[in-house]
């Protein structure tokens, strides 16, 4: 019986310690590889209590291997930085589009949630605790 309890006890402590929710880092080279392919469009961004995800439509984003970011929508063309890297264990990307409207909305360093060769999806929690998503999708 002691025996027993000892296993059921050993077992419970195991599933306990492994947690389905954690979920794999993306690597920095797997992301920065894949967003340096082509042009992307933002899909979806959230911030803090609304969509606005219609504000960047008419967008196009190149992100350029000398870590040159573009953003383009007609004969609009606005500069700007990006950056891949590890923080606190999680892969984090760093945009810097300058102060005009409505890109500077999306200077910040985003926490990298999936990154895939069609979509990368980006987190970040605002100061007042609320989070906010950007998506971009391949072009």
């Amino acid at each position: 019986m002691k025996t027993s309890f000892i296993v059921i006890l050993s077992l419970a402590l195991f599933f306990t310690a492994c947690n389905s929710d954690d979920e794999p880092v993306p690597t920095v080279t797997s992301t920065s590889d894949v967003l340096e392919t082509g042009s992307w469009k933002v899909s979806y961004y959230y911030d803090s209590d609304k969509d606005e995800t219609s504000d960047f439509s008419a967008y196009s984003f190149s992100f350029n291997n000398d870590r040159s970011l573009v953003a383009t929508m007609g004969s609009t063309v606005k500069n700007g930085t990006w950056s891949v890297y590890q923080s606190d264990g999680k892969t984090k990307m760093d945009i810097n589009l300058g102060t005009a409207e409505p890109l500077e909305e999306l200077n910040d360093d985003w926490i990298v949630v999936e990154s895939s060769s069609s979509l990368i999806k980006l987190e970040d929690q605002s100061g007042d605790g609320s989070m906010d998503y950007l998506h971009f999708v391949k072009n």
